[in-house]
């Protein structure tokens, strides 16, 4: 039971690549068949929280749809190989892993709408303000990915510290 969990969390970085190589082929998928239900239900399902590391990909010189779609795809790959050999590469371990936080949590916070003042224009609430942070309706996929992620970089940050005690 307990590899299993972890394994889980040995392979949620890996999650995030392959859903960010998901919106990737599902934006050439769209630019091909703008009519079909099932590309834009892709579309839309995986654009909240991979939007922002997508179009930061894409942004790249020399980067286009295709090669990035084969990039986030090997990286998602290569996650497997991580997961699956988790002691004989503690560093790689630990950047892929980071990388894929800071991923998640921009697409995350990018995909929060974040209200910074009244919604309703009454003196009670002009004096209270109304600073809550509204999630999309999808959220909960978003943040346990976050949290799954989140541990995988907490299990390397103990990797990393293993290794370096018994050297």
């Amino acid at each position: 039971m307990r590899s299993t969990v972890l394994s889980v969390v040995r392979l949620a970085p890996c999650f995030s690549y392959a859903l960010a190589a998901v919106l990737a082929l599902s934006m050439g998928l769209l630019a091909h068949y703008p009519s079909s239900v099932l590309v834009w239900w892709l579309y839309m399902t995986v654009l909240p929280a991979m939007h922002v590391p997508v179009l930061l990909l894409l942004s790249v010189p020399g980067i286009g749809p295709g090669v990035a779609i084969v990039l986030l795809a090997c990286l998602a790959f290569l996650g497997v190989h991580l997961a699956a050999w988790p002691e004989q590469y503690p560093r790689i371990r630990f950047v892929y892993a980071h990388v894929a936080l800071l991923a998640t949590a921009c697409g995350i916070i990018r995909a929060a709408n974040i209200q910074a003042g009244p919604s309703m224009l009454t003196l009670p609430r002009l004096l209270r303000g109304d600073w809550s942070l509204q999630l999309t309706t999808s959220s909960a996929i978003w943040v346990a990915l976050f949290l799954l992620v989140s541990a995988a970089c907490l299990g390397s940050h103990m990797a990393i510290i293993r290794s370096i005690r018994f050297k």
